[in-house]
């Protein structure tokens, strides 16, 4: 039996308390499963091949975007005005999320190939 056959959209409110909470709570989803396959893409490289490790994750999120437009729309798309305030904190969420993932990789490539100083 599908959801939307026994859930009303008035019942979701016995659970949220408005719109913007019902946009973080599912964008706030949407940000984990993203985040667990670009995280899942940059682990199944080698460890020290940093330029497959960016690649790979370049993939899943060019391929995620392709196949789930509602969700890409959602967090990048313009927002609802119904949604008040809710877009800002679900754009702060997914750019930390995505900082998160990133800059762990950035750090290990910095870490095992660190920039020379040219003022140096």
């Amino acid at each position: 039996m599908r959801l939307s056959a026994i859930l009303t959209p008035a019942a979701l409110y016995r659970h949220f308390d408005d719109l913007g909470d019902i946009v973080r709570d599912t964008a706030g989803d949407i940000v984990a499963e993203l985040t667990d396959q670009l995280r899942d893409a940059i682990e199944g490289e080698c460890a020290t091949d940093f330029a497959a490790r960016l690649i790979a994750r370049s993939r899943v999120f060019r391929c995620w975007a392709l196949a789930h437009g509602q969700k890409f729309r959602l967090l990048l798309g313009t927002p609802a005005v119904a949604a008040g305030v809710a877009h800002t904190d679900v754009t702060a969420e997914w750019v930390r999320e995505l900082a998160a993932v990133r800059g762990a990789e950035h750090m290990r490539l910095w870490a095992a190939r660190p920039l020379s100083d040219p003022g140096r």
